[in-house]
């Protein structure tokens, strides 16, 4: 019976030691996950020029609003191109420029009162709720192509969900502290 005994702590001992390994096998892949994910932020924040916990709180925000969090680099480029041609356009008195158009029917400077551009984020978020906003979804599709371009149809689950659904989003996102921290 003692021997019995000692084989069941034995095999129980071995089970718990397997079960150890496979924990921390799976605490080692979440942890490579997180560092994957944390390095594509941190690329992604460079290629953009967005500080990386703003950029890290508009993936998280954005994904849970439906849009691919991959396709934020390509809207962040594709908003600052537009925000230069708008910029470069209002110096020059050209109105005819589709994106200073766009900025200019949704209400939105890109420019501060020194003339530099406003905050990448700042612009993009504005943009996203007033676009949200618009009542006619052809309308809606029109103004985010000729500032987004094509990669505009990505944001339309945001777009759809509404203003108050992004704004509320976001503002979760950001009491949850959703951001890496560079140091």
């Amino acid at each position: 019976a003692l021997v019995q005994s000692f084989e069941r702590v034995r095999n129980a001992g071995l089970m718990l030691a397997a079960a150890g390994a496979a924990i921390s096998g799976a605490l080692m892949a979440v942890a490579k996950a997180g560092g994957d994910y944390a390095e594509r932020i941190n690329e992604a924040a460079k290629r953009t020029g967005l500080a990386v916990d703003q950029m890290a709180l508009l993936r998280s925000a954005l994904s849970d609003l439906e849009v691919p969090a991959d396709s934020l680099d390509m809207l962040l480029n594709r908003l600052v191109m537009s925000m230069n041609r708008a910029r470069a356009g209002a110096k020059m008195g050209d109105e005819l420029d589709n994106a200073a158009a766009a900025f200019a029917r949704l209400g939105i400077s890109v420019t501060d009162a020194t003339g530099q551009l406003r905050s990448i984020a700042d612009v993009f978020t504005e943009t996203l709720i007033k676009l949200a906003q618009l009542p006619n979804d052809s309308e809606r599709a029109a103004m985010a192509m000729l500032i987004f371009g094509r990669s505009a149809y990505q944001l339309l689950p945001a777009l759809r969900a509404g203003r108050d659904e992004i704004i509320k989003t976001l503002q979760a996102h950001q009491a949850a502290g959703v951001a890496i921290r560079s140091e």
